[in-house]
């Protein structure tokens, strides 16, 4: 649910609420084995999201009757992909299939189910229009020699782009960033990674330097 809350310059903030789903006692004791699992490998973050998508994933299975995601066939799945194919954004649809497809392997590796039905996602595809997914040396170059530094935000958008290029951050930790992050005398960052929630320290190139104090 959605609240809408006035703050006192009329600034209208939205917060999202905790829905709570009523699923069958079955379900229910499945997704609370597949939390339990996801924890040993997944970052607390990633297990929230996963565990907002598949509620909403288990709440649609059983509006097809399904109170037993053990019994599920490959005719539900069709069913559930067709209805994820509808979604206004190409966004919301992979998170979506991501999620069913972790499910339904976390189901056959621990023997609720009998099939792999995760192989029926390899030949489905999402209509999308990708970005590349490697550059070359070239192309970076290219992109750095582009970023102009004339205003606060290129400037601040040049050392984001530098952080993720030069020592490939990702773009979660580098928005968390803090100058307390930095070793300027040992030319490091040092920081805990919100995926993994590992700690990583990477050595701080002259120009990603500059472009930070910039």
């Amino acid at each position: 649910g959605l609240e809408y809350i006035k703050t006192k310059n009329s600034t209208t903030r939205i917060f999202i609420t905790r829905i709570n789903y009523n699923h069958s006692e079955k379900n229910t004791d499945l997704i609370d084995a597949y939390i339990d699992e996801m924890k040993t490998y997944n970052s607390e973050r990633t297990v929230q999201e996963k565990i907002k998508l598949i509620n909403k994933i288990v709440s649609d299975l059983e509006n097809l009757e399904l109170n037993d995601c053990s019994k599920i066939s490959i005719e539900i799945i069709k069913k559930i992909k067709e209805h994820y194919m509808n979604f206004e954004l190409n966004s919301s649809r992979k998170r979506y299939q991501w999620a069913l497809k972790d499910f339904l392997s976390f189901l056959y590796k621990n023997n609720y189910i009998n099939t792999d039905f995760v192989l029926l996602f390899d030949n489905f595809k999402l209509p999308h229009k990708s970005l590349p997914t490697i550059w070359t040396k070239e192309e970076l170059d290219k992109i750095v020699e582009n970023l102009g530094e004339d205003t606060d935000i290129e400037i601040r958008n040049k050392a984001m782009t530098l952080l993720a290029i030069r020592l490939g951050i990702r773009f979660i930790d580098i928005k968390n960033l803090c100058f307390d992050n930095i070793n300027w005398k040992e030319n490091k960052i040092c920081f805990i990674q919100q995926k993994t929630n590992k700690y990583l320290e990477l050595p701080l190139p002259e120009d990603v330097g500059m472009s930070i104090i910039n």
